[in-house]
């Protein structure tokens, strides 16, 4: 389960972690009493009567509307043990997820399946469904009735205390005012995680940024990073990138170029930084680069991005310019996307990262042009490309648990986006 900080966490004062069927016993045991972000419930979901709501979306609906919650599905409103059965529950999941994504709008991501036994086990058990607070909210539940097939009625649901309610005009219309804020704030955060990088490009050089922020911070009470995690981290991160691109595509992977200094991340303000400048050693390499990861889930990935030496471009432009390679800015942002995810996992992160790409110089008045790799392994500057003075940043999102598909969207998603400003497609993720 992706939620390592729950209602129970702090009911009975767990540490960060996963839950176990012994500390939902423990809760059932002292009573843990029904909230706004957690819900005790006796039978599984069922397929609502016509002309009725579908009660699994609203309840999952009206968490993610207040600040996101857990669902319990095994216990009595009495708080008394129950169980469902497991095997018919996990059946299931893919049928609640079908009707979130049928009934629920805009489309609620970050939504988790969990299932605990007993031991030994007996076949009934707990379902536990975590809801991230949601960055879109509000969300709306769609509904109709029997008589008016060709009308849909939507309600925005949200959870008063203990119970579900729908939400009035007024707090609809707040709703959406703070998912405004919020998507305001997120950009203005990107932006300044990017200024950290500014004193580390040279004048002629060109870099890729990739700045990443969890929607939701990780939870109070989760432990900073420590050294071996921040390499566990990266080591994650280049195993899922590859995996993104498939094999033979990885003899431009940025981290693996660099891997001796994965082993010696330095600390910096709340966080940890790996780069390959302001330090005296030749396997600085070839390719400049810079990672930041903040305690916070906050990270900052920064590489050079021109032509290897051994693809030089085959046809230079006849004016004072920078080359950009289109297959290492594809690879640096697969890296950098797979690094958030990889980071918010390890904090415990659940929910969407906000994204942000953009090339940077540091020379502003410079133009640059965008070379990719033809058939024969040489760079060439395509006829319908275009230079570019000044790049436009890109913004994204995933979800910090999103699968490959998912992963590749957004990557194709900000690699496309930095690209295009140049007439070229991204050579993997498109």
């Amino acid at each position: 389960m992706s939620a390592q900080w729950t209602a129970v966490h702090e009911f009975l004062g767990l540490s960060f972690g996963e839950l176990t069927f012994g500390d939902l016993d423990r809760a059932i045991t002292a009573d843990m009493p029904e909230s706004d972000h957690f819900d005790w419930k006796k039978a599984l979901p069922y397929v609502p009567a016509p002309g009725r709501w579908n009660e699994f979306c609203k309840d999952v609906t009206a968490m993610a509307n207040t600040r996101g919650g857990l669902l319990v599905y095994g216990v009595s409103d009495a708080i008394e043990y129950e169980g469902i059965d497991v095997a018919v529950a996990r059946q299931q999941v893919a049928t609640y997820a079908q009707w979130l994504r049928n009934h629920v709008q805009p489309y609620l991501a970050g939504v988790d399946f969990a299932f605990l036994e007993p031991q030994p086990a007996t076949g009934k058990g707990l379902m536990l469904v975590h809801v991230p607070a949601s960055p879109a909210a509000p969300h709306l539940v769609y509904g109709g009735t029997d008589k008016e097939k060709s009308q849909l009625a939507f309600v925005p649901p949200w959870r008063d205390r203990d119970h579900t309610a729908w939400m009035s005009q007024a707090q609809l219309e707040r709703a959406y005012a703070d998912r405004f804020a919020r998507a305001d704030q997120i950009a203005v955060d990107l932006r300044e995680a990017a200024e950290v990088v500014d004193g580390v490009i040279g004048e002629d050089e060109v870099w890729v940024v990739v700045t990443a922020r969890p929607i939701q911070p990780p939870p109070g009470l989760a432990p900073a990073l420590e050294r071996d995690q921040v390499r566990g981290v990266l080591a994650r991160a280049l195993a899922e990138s590859a995996a993104l691109r498939g094999k033979g595509r990885s003899g431009l992977d940025v981290l693996k170029r660099v891997s001796s200094l994965l082993n010696i991340p330095r600390r910096g303000l709340r966080s940890w930084a790996v780069s390959n400048r302001g330090i005296d050693a030749d396997h600085v390499g070839e390719r400049g680069l810079y990672i930041e990861l903040g305690h916070s889930g906050t990270l900052v990935f920064a590489a050079e991005v021109t032509p290897e030496p051994e693809a030089p471009v085959h046809n230079p432009p006849d004016e004072e310019c920078r080359v950009v390679s289109a297959e290492v800015i594809d690879h640096a942002i697969g890296e950098a996307v797979t690094s958030a995810q990889s980071l918010g996992r390890q904090l415990g992160t659940a929910g969407g990262l906000g994204l942000r790409a953009r090339l940077e110089t540091g020379l502003l008045d410079i133009p640059m042009w965008c070379a990719a790799l033809d058939g024969r392994g040489t760079n060439r500057i395509s006829t319908t490309s275009r230079r570019v003075r000044r790049a436009r940043a890109v913004e994204s999102g995933v979800d910090v648990h999103g699968d490959l598909d998912a992963t590749r969207v957004a990557v194709a998603d900000l690699s496309g986006g930095v690209l295009h400003q140049f007439g070229v497609e991204p050579p993997f993720h498109s």
